[in-house]
């Protein structure tokens, strides 16, 4: 494996530490003249070099040995998941529609681009329709850009809005998991790209939440017989191992017994 540079030391050190390629290198490397989206490809690109690959592969599985020691370290492990948020991973957001914020609430073009090849392909409709024989069709309004531009997707619904009553869409958001921290990224077993979009799987909270509760002895639960008089039944014999409900159960055949 090559040596690595200071500077790329110390790059690899804090991605796996847990910060994100672009913010390890901008720490790291002198980026006062750099637009952002170069120092994010420079950052993803000096990731890829093999031997910084390497070295993060294997300080990750270092990390990975650590963490889980001794039965208190699995412990806190299980709590770790059982108490992450998934809402910093996967969010459901209501978000504007096209009428929200344009000038007087007229539908809104991103930038006139969008706005010119909607007219576009609005002409060519209509010369279609023209040219259809023995059919009448309703022509369709042609777009105006009374509304303005600037559209932007990810902005909340406004109030006001005649369109959507402020209710805007619904979108499901998922955060780049680059930038999540060890903390949040534990929560995720799984992230698989399908037909039908990103799939994450969760670790199972209830579970984790459960083993960390056996663990630590917190479901150890005994269970005293007593008699009417509040103390303790000396021998019961036939009692072994007994859940509340069949001690309870066991407890009242006792006394209507011996009644």
């Amino acid at each position: 494996m090559s040596t690595l540079t200071a500077r790329q030391q110390n790059f690899v050190d804090d991605v796996v530490s847990g910060m994100s390629f672009t913010d390890a290198y901008r720490k790291n490397y002198d980026c006062s003249r750099m637009l952002a989206v170069t120092v994010n490809r420079k950052g993803a690109e000096l990731a890829k070099i093999p031997h910084i690959a390497e070295e993060m592969a294997r300080l990750r599985a270092e990390a990975s040995e650590r963490a889980v020691r001794t039965v208190a370290d699995v412990t806190n492990e299980f709590l770790r998941v059982a108490f992450a948020d998934p809402g910093k991973i996967v969010q459901h957001r209501r978000l504007n529609c096209r009428y929200c914020f344009g000038v007087n609430h007229a539908y809104q073009w991103k930038n006139e681009a969008e706005f010119n090849r909607a007219v576009q392909v609005w002409e060519i409709d209509e010369q279609a329709r023209r040219e259809a024989k023995g059919k009448k069709q309703r022509p369709a309004p042609m777009p105006t850009d009374e509304g303005g531009y600037g559209f932007a997707f990810n902005l909340s619904p406004h109030p006001a809005c005649p369109a959507c009553l402020g209710e805007g869409h619904a979108d499901v958001f998922v955060a780049d998991t680059t930038k999540l921290s060890p903390e949040d990224r534990r929560l995720i077993e799984r992230v698989k790209v399908t037909k039908d979009g990103i799939e994450i799987r969760f670790r199972n909270q209830q579970d984790a939440l459960t083993k960390a509760g056996q663990m630590l002895g917190g479901f150890k639960s005994t269970v005293i017989l007593q008699n009417p008089d509040g103390t303790p039944i000396a021998q019961a014999p036939n009692v072994v191992n007994l859940t509340p409900d069949e001690a309870a159960a066991a407890y009242r055949a006792w006394i209507e017994g011996k009644e």
